[in-house]
């Protein structure tokens, strides 16, 4: 005749890995449990709670282990999720949360036995989908109305998958590559333009200082009085934008200089100049100079620059923690190439600017493998049959637990 215990296990149908820990935790006796997970400093975070439990809460494939204590008088509970990894022993992590109560099974040994399900303890842990133990080891898993939808997927150990199904993946990375161009050839072409106002404003004995701005460098000039009047004022800036104008050399970015308040150009660069507080001193006024190109211009340059890229998806390697995930076609998720921005150049002075590109995200292209490599976990392997905006994070569990791993790891080296 079953005990007590069994008819729990039977009511939520919890797999036989679990079984033995669940009896031995309950009765206290953790010494025992030992061999049975896969860390050893796991095994150190499970001896080192409370003897027992104060609740039990079962789903097919994972336990919750409960425990409170006082602390000034008040109860705290802390909640620790048990469940099996690839190598049929045990881990554990300490959530933020307990997965949602479905149901009482009743009572072992002064424990309370409480029922949920696989569903609730995923969205605790931040994944919809195990794939370690779906039948379907496919990216993305089609979902209950046929369709393929967003979703966030446990691959092995405590490395998920947040995977958005795209159509046209190579699209949509040149569109991201693009983006990133753009920010880099807005801020080469106005830092370009910021040395030239610079080297004319020193021609005329003008000093002055370099910051950074927004979207690109800008010069900080200070030679207005504090006490100069509106009129003079107005009339200082004027003659500053005319000297920009008469000196600037900016062929094929900027065909002559438009000035702010002016009507814009197909192809030209705005030059502003406005009063700040960036000041040094109390007897001048400051005055920030920014250029930034027209958008025309900054499109044509990011156009040629792209063009100019490889942008091919190939097999890839991405190291996560202790995993190694090998994808048979990602385009690269960081590179650096050395262009030159399409300016006039005649004397072939410009030198090379480095674009440095890093995108977390990955772009996956379907019809290949995503292999998952780990020293204790295996080889997991997974079909890509939609192109995928991806990008791979943990098992969500309290940062707390982590530091005590490496307390635990670090005390028996």
């Amino acid at each position: 005749m079953p005990d007590l215990l069994s008819s729990f296990f039977d009511a939520v149908d919890l797999v036989e890995e679990l079984r033995p820990f669940v009896r031995l935790a309950v009765a206290g006796r953790k010494r025992r449990t030992k061999e049975m997970f896969t860390n050893k400093a796991h095994y150190e975070v499970f001896k080192h709670l409370r003897r027992r439990p104060f609740e039990v809460r079962m789903s097919r494939r994972y336990v919750l282990l409960r425990y409170d204590w006082n602390v000034m008088d008040r109860t705290r509970v802390t909640n620790y999720v048990v469940g099996v990894n690839s190598d049929g022993k045990l881990f554990i992590n300490k959530l933020f949360f307990p997965p949602a109560h479905r149901s009482s099974l009743g009572e072992h040994l002064g424990v309370k036995v409480t029922a949920s399900y696989d569903c609730d303890f995923m969205e605790v842990m931040g994944f919809d989908c195990d794939l370690e133990v779906s039948p379907v080891k496919s990216i993305p898993a089609p979902a209950p109305d046929g369709g393929w939808h967003a979703a966030r997927y446990r691959l092995q150990g405590d490395l998920v998958l947040f995977a958005q199904p795209v159509g046209d993946v190579r699209s949509v990375y040149r569109a991201v590559v693009e983006e990133r161009a753009t920010e880099f050839v807005t801020r080469e072409l106005s830092n370009m333009l910021i040395d030239r106002i610079s080297l004319v404003l020193a021609a005329h004995s003008i000093s002055a200082r370099r910051r950074r701005g927004r979207s690109g460098d800008m010069l900080i000039v200070e030679a207005v009085p504090y006490r100069s009047s509106e009129e003079e004022r107005e009339r200082a800036v004027r003659k500053l934008f005319k000297l920009i104008e008469r000196e600037l050399y900016y062929d094929d970015v900027a065909r002559g200089v438009v000035m702010a308040g002016q009507a814009d150009c197909a192809e030209s660069a705005r030059i502003y100049i406005g009063q700040t507080r960036d000041s040094t001193t109390s007897q001048y006024l400051a005055y920030a100079i920014e250029a930034r190109p027209s958008s025309t211009a900054i499109l044509r340059s990011v156009r040629e620059v792209v063009n100019g890229l490889d942008l091919r998806a190939g097999r890839r390697v991405v190291h996560f923690g202790r995993h190694k995930v090998v994808i048979a076609h990602a385009y690269p998720s960081r590179f650096t190439a050395a262009v030159r921005l399409p300016v006039h150049d005649p004397e072939g002075l410009e030198e090379p600017r480095l674009f440095h590109f890093e995108e977390p995200r990955l772009y996956v292209e379907p019809g290949g493998e995503v292999e998952v490599h780990h020293p204790e976990h295996g080889v997991a392997k997974y079909d890509v049959v939609k192109g995928l905006e991806a990008s791979l994070a943990s098992v969500s569990v309290d940062p707390i637990f982590d530091l005590r791993l490496s307390h635990y790891s670090l005390k028996h080296l």
